[in-house]
């Protein structure tokens, strides 16, 4: 029960900030742009850090390639690791692009 107490502090804990900048939200500038523009600041703010996890994802899968090279489950587990790290990046950019464009095309119009 600790073990799963402190994995949720160790999780909840680096996104504090982001919870605080949401508070923003409803401040003085209750317009929807506004609204957006607060909205994509938090989304952002937690895209680096889920960001950041895969990048570690990709390196753990790439240390364990380089401490295991004669060992083929090894290997393949390692090479497992990495493409899903690669992939987690790919998603991550792609959120980051689509929320960003969202919140220039509400900010502009709006």
């Amino acid at each position: 029960m600790r073990k799963i107490t402190y994995t949720l502090i160790g999780l909840v804990a680096p996104l504090t900030p982001v919870f605080a900048a949401g508070s923003s939200l409803s401040g003085t500038n209750k317009t929807l742009a506004g609204f957006v523009a607060g909205l994509g600041d938090m989304v952002n703010s937690i895209f680096f850090l889920i960001f950041a996890l895969t990048v570690l994802v990709f390196f753990w899968g790439l240390t364990l390639q380089l401490i295991n090279p004669g060992n083929a489950e090894h290997k393949q587990k390692a090479k497992d690791i990495m493409v899903w790290g690669i992939i987690g990046m790919v998603v991550m950019l792609s959120v980051f692009g689509i929320v960003n464009i969202i919140v220039a095309t509400v900010a502009t119009t709006v």
